[in-house]
């Protein structure tokens, strides 16, 4: 039922995806919650020099610290975001610490709704690891429901995030 659900909802955005990638240069991943962590969901499109596989490298997003696991938190319901951290709260692992700190989320989300997307919180991770892009998230809507996120990421020596956001939020917002 669920992997029906997802299948269904990545051959719906596939022509949206398409559109906005001759648009943005960057490459663009929709994904969903799936437990504690955002699972990126393929699309039907060509693949540009910069996309990665990452079903096949076996990435999962984290919600703490990529853009599209914090989107997804900021924009959740109240009580899902409340049962999520309290069980990122109690892994083991060094990404989920912020989970902990209270003052710490509710900065997130701050910055989070008063931005209307989330930016990615490299902080903790090595230079080596694909999440070292710079990346930007927004929430997808199904009525009220939070449903998944859309992501652009780019080449931070290559684009600023200033720059990002004035030229390709405003479409991903539109998608």
């Amino acid at each position: 039922h669920l992997a029906a659900w997802r299948s269904k909802l990545s051959v719906i955005a596939s022509p949206i995806r398409a559109v906005l990638e001759k648009k943005i240069p960057w490459p663009t991943d929709l994904a969903v919650r799936d437990r504690t962590t955002m699972l990126i969901l393929d699309a039907l499109r060509p693949i540009n020099a910069l996309a990665v596989n990452y079903r096949v490298l076996g990435f999962r997003p984290s919600m703490l610290i990529s853009s599209l696991g914090r989107c997804y938190l900021s924009f959740c319901p109240t009580e899902e975001r409340q049962a999520l951290l309290a069980e990122l709260a109690r892994s083991n692992s060094e990404r989920d610490t912020a989970a902990k700190s209270v003052s710490e989320i509710q900065r997130m989300l701050n910055n989070s709704k008063a931005l209307g997307y989330c930016q990615r919180d490299s902080s903790l991770l090595g230079a080596d690891t694909p999440e070292r892009f710079g990346a930007i998230s927004v929430p997808v809507f199904a009525g009220d429901q939070l449903i998944a996120c859309l992501s652009c990421s780019w080449l931070p020596a290559v684009e600023t995030e200033t720059s990002i956001v004035q030229k390709y939020l405003p479409l991903l917002r539109d998608a």
